[in-house]
C-alpha cells in the first residue's frame, strides 16, 4: 500500500505546475556560423573535342557552389593551353558551349570575360556542362593528338 501511495504522489508531483518560488528554465538556443563558399568542383574533366559546326563530343562537367544569398556567379576561362597547336589555331576558331541549363556559346575571348549567372539559373544539382569544338572541318587539321588544357573559375558576385 505504501508503494502504491508513493507512486501516486510521485506522479501527482510531476504533473503539478512549477510554483512561483521555483526558477523558470533558461532560454535555450542553437546557433551556427556557415562560412561563405564559392567555387567549382570537377565532376568529369575528360571531354571530347569536336570539329566543324557542331558540338558532338562528350562534355566536361563541373559542379558550381555558391551559398551567398542572392549571389551571382561569374564563370570564366582563366587559362587555355593548346601545346604545339597554339601557333596554328586562331583563338576565334576555338569555341565553347556552356549549359547551366541555359546555353551560352562563344570563343576564347568571350569566355575569358565570362558570364554572370544568377543562382536560380543553375540546375538543381548545380552541374555545369562544357563542350569544346574547333570551327574547322576535321579534314583541315593535321593528324595527331590535340589536347586542350583549360582552367575555369568562378567568382562570387554580390
Amino acid at each position: 500500500m505504501i508503494k502504491k501511495l508513493l507512486f501516486f504522489l510521485t506522479i501527482v508531483c510531476m504533473l503539478m505546475p512549477l510554483s512561483e518560488t521555483m526558477a523558470a528554465p533558461s532560454e535555450l538556443h542553437f546557433k551556427a556560423h556557415v562560412p561563405e563558399r564559392c567555387g567549382i568542383e570537377v565532376i568529369d574533366g575528360g571531354g571530347e573535342l569536336s570539329f566543324g559546326q557542331y558540338y558532338s563530343g562528350r562534355a566536361i562537367q563541373l559542379q558550381v557552389e555558391n551559398n551567398i544569398e542572392r549571389g551571382q556567379i561569374r564563370l570564366k576561362l582563366n587559362y587555355a593551353d593548346f601545346g604545339e597547336w597554339a601557333s596554328r589555331l586562331s583563338p576565334a576558331l576555338i569555341r565553347f558551349k556552356v549549359e547551366v541549363p541555359q546555353t551560352y556559346e562563344g570563343d576564347i575571348e568571350y569566355w575569358r570575360d565570362g558570364v554572370v549567372l544568377d543562382k536560380q539559373q543553375l540546375a538543381h544539382d548545380n552541374i555545369v556542362k562544357i563542350w569544346a569544338r574547333i570551327n574547322l572541318d576535321e579534314s583541315q587539321v593535321p593528324a595527331g593528338e590535340l589536347v586542350m588544357r583549360l582552367e575555369w573559375s568562378t567568382e562570387c558576385v554580390r
